[in-house]
């Protein structure tokens, strides 16, 4: 593998706390087009850490260690392109048929909103997506209208720059608005991330997320004709959170199980799989397993779901019993929208998640996990329901989750129905493929 052609962002996660996505639709000159694709993959003459370049894995580790030694800001670019891209620019696609049929095509299968219903600029063509990403705001500022000048010079649209800032709780783990902590479970590819994981964590001994990534995220890019080139397919996801509507439906949800006072909030961790701390409803039926965030665990020890429900998000999306090896994804997601600082208000609109996720094969991840699982109401059993978070129902009624009405309590009389579904609406996204270095250059 070449670190210096694969983009960074793939193996780990980039880290900055703001970004800005440019949807980019490429203008009739490829030519011109060509040009600006060149720009970005070539390093300036005197080193700049706020070039408008595509940021390498290599670079990206660079970036890291003068960040931890000196505290030196930087920005990091990715590209991603779109089939459209390149039949424009007359190269051959990536072979994925669910990349070249493009999220559109995708909606009836995904039960998401018809296309006509996405915000405007989803509904457009688009050719490529320029993420950047920066700890510094007034830096990002000014790379996104350098960004969208260099597209204008190339004769482009900028058609919308969505922006994703991180949302941090009084222990400083990531978490999403509903008031989770988000991103625990990740795939770790890195032997140095793992070695931390087992060191600074909770350990590593009975669930190991250290997977290689050549079977979860690398593919050969073959438009670089090099067999140390590689690329990933790349997903995104608008997806607007209803947070009055979650926390309003969590409080009946409580009532109706008998759940009152602090009891009251293991309510919410058995629609998510974890309390809003992090700590996960397996463990026990309160909070506090958050200094580091329990992650070393399976679901054997609850058959039955009566710790926590079989329905419950990380449960549906992460079954931890081998299952989801052959359909994990690297997770990049981000939040936008602006809150509170202390979350206190409840929006119903305009705040939300940026799913951004990074696969080898669209339909046996990314879509498997969303159909087969999230939306399925008969996985891992008949009966369980959807994804109480992200599952979708396509506009038809969901049949009520069952929801155990005593911690621990096995017996099929300790449970109540009721329906805990549609707080996330799909706003508009795409199907992209990350390329390497050497196959920009290639375009």
């Amino acid at each position: 593998m070449n670190l210096t052609s694969i983009q960074g962002n793939i193996l780990k996660g980039h880290g900055r706390d703001h970004l800005a996505l440019v949807f980019v639709q490429f203008g009739g000159d490829p030519a011109k087009t060509r040009a600006w694709l060149s720009a970005l993959v070539t390093p300036p003459a005197v080193p700049d850490p706020n070039a408008l370049v595509v940021t390498t894995h290599a670079e990206q580790m660079a970036q890291r260690a003068a960040y931890l030694s000196a505290g030196t800001q930087s920005l990091f670019v990715n590209l991603f392109l779109t089939k459209s891209a390149y039949t424009k620019l007359g190269a051959t696609p990536p072979s994925d048929p669910r990349f070249q049929a493009g999220a559109k095509a995708a909606a009836g299968l995904l039960k998401d909103p018809p296309v006509p219903q996405w915000e405007a600029p989803f509904q457009s063509d688009i050719d490529a997506l320029l993420l950047l990403a920066n700890d510094h705001q007034q830096h990002l500022a000014a790379s996104i209208a350098a960004a969208s000048a260099a597209v204008a010079t190339a004769g482009g649209t900028v058609l919308f720059v969505q922006h994703g800032d991180a949302v941090r709780n009084d222990d400083n783990n990531h978490v999403e608005h509903f008031g989770y902590v988000d991103g625990r479970s990740q795939p770790i590819f890195l032997a140095e991330d793992l070695l931390n994981e087992a060191r600074d964590g909770d350990g590593i001994d009975s669930w190991n997320p250290g997977q290689d990534a050549f079977n979860v995220v690398l593919v050969s890019d073959a438009l670089a004709a090099d067999p140390k080139a590689f690329g990933s397919y790349f997903v995104f996801r608008k997806l607007e959170q209803n947070v009055r509507l979650f926390k309003e439906t969590e409080g009946a949800l409580a009532g109706s199980l008998g759940l009152s006072g602090a009891a009251a909030e293991r309510a919410g961790a058995m629609a998510v799989g974890r309390f809003e701390d992090g700590t996960p409803v397996l463990l026990r039926p309160h909070d506090g397993l958050n200094d580091p965030v329990a992650n070393d665990f399976t679901y054997k020890r609850d058959p039955a779901g009566s710790r926590c429900p079989f329905h419950a998000h990380t449960r549906k999306m992460n079954p931890r019993d081998g299952s989801e090896q052959p359909h994990l994804i690297a997770r990049r997601g981000i939040p936008f929208g602006h809150r509170n600082a202390d979350l206190s208000d409840r929006p119903e609109a305009g705040v939300g998640l940026l799913f951004m996720c990074f696969q080898q094969d669209l339909a046996r991840q990314f879509e498997f996990l969303q159909t087969l699982w999230a939306n399925n109401e008969s996985f891992p059993a008949p009966g369980t329901g959807a994804d109480p978070v992200i599952g979708q129902t396509g506009g038809v009624p969901p049949q009520p989750q069952s929801w155990p009405t005593e911690y621990g309590n096995d017996a099929p009389t300790a449970r109540r129905k009721f329906d805990f579904v549609g707080f996330v609406t799909m706003k508009g996204g795409e199907y992209f493929f990350c390329p390497s270095v050497t196959g920009i250059k290639k375009l």
